[in-house]
């Protein structure tokens, strides 16, 4: 199936070219017989670059000027073998958009987006037997939440979480058996988010995102309360998921006085309980 591809696409380029080159479009680019020049639109050139046989190497679009060469499209690389190397979208010079890349035999290497220049999505990374290698979440090229690599045979090696600056705040790595090798940082944490302390007013929500890290090897039960200044529990939920490491807790606040978030989290290796997590944050409502 590869080599029919191969072949198809060799004669969509050969036809290309020739149309191009009866068309009197064609030209080679500082005199280098193995870079053709194809122009696609008013605005826009499309270059291929071929190998020394004749075989394509890569092909890329470029923005019409005469003074410089910005890329603007598609970018496409091939190996020698015809397969796929990888492909790039460009918006005016910058990496933006989705890319992919590939190994040689044609499997998977790693795929992400790109917006303005930066990473900022989820990219996936894959050893050359097509196992995966890493599982990262970008925001403007910082890592966020929670990100795992692997070895090569598949099991986890390295579990780390990520506040959005960047920071890493909790950290787990494995030897190749999947034994614990160094544990660091906080379990849980609390973010307020558009609010810079815990103060709240009469009829106003309370919008609290907590990040817990969840390791593979882990499972977790958290139980959250809201007990009001006079000790009556007025909200009470549990959580055994999160989405990306962020559980939010939001509730209506009806009432003034000093208030009260009560945590308790239970974490489990093969349903036995491995750590437990209480903690108690204060704060006040007012009219």
């Amino acid at each position: 199936m590869k080599e029919k591809i191969k072949i198809q696409y060799k004669i969509i380029l050969s036809l290309t070219l020739l149309l191009v080159v009866l068309s009197g479009c064609f030209k080679t680019i500082d005199n280098r017989q193995n870079d053709l020049l194809l122009y696609k639109e008013d605005t826009i050139k499309l270059e291929a670059r071929l190998f020394e046989n004749g075989d394509t190497a890569a092909i890329i679009s470029y923005l019409d000027s005469s003074e410089t060469k910005v890329k603007h499209g598609f970018v496409k690389d091939f190996y020698r073998n015809g397969n796929l190397k990888g492909i790039h979208e460009f918006n005016k010079g910058n990496k933006d958009g989705g890319f992919e890349t590939y190994y040689e035999n044609g499997n998977l290497r790693e795929k992400g987006k790109y917006r303005n220049g930066k990473l900022d999505s989820l990219y996936n990374s894959y050893y050359e037997n097509g196992n995966p290698k890493g599982t990262f979440l970008y925001l403007e090229d910082n890592f966020i939440g929670e990100c795992i690599s692997y070895y090569e045979n598949g099991s986890v090696k390295d579990y780390g979480f990520y506040i959005p600056n960047g920071e890493l705040v909790f950290s787990v790595n494995y030897d190749i058996n999947g034994n614990i090798v160094n544990e660091n940082g906080e379990k849980i944490m609390l973010f307020n988010f558009g609010k810079k302390n815990l103060s709240y007013e009469v009829g106003e929500e309370l919008n609290l995102s907590l990040y817990i890290p969840n390791p593979p090897d882990k499972s977790f039960k958290l139980n959250t309360k809201i007990e009001n200044s006079s000790g009556e529990i007025i909200y009470d939920n549990d959580f055994t998921e999160t989405r990306n490491g962020i559980v939010k807790i939001k509730h209506t606040l009806l009432e003034k006085g000093h208030h009260h978030v009560i945590l308790n989290a239970h974490y489990f290796v093969q349903d036995s309980l491995f750590d437990q997590i209480d903690e108690t944050i204060g704060f006040k409502v007012i009219e």
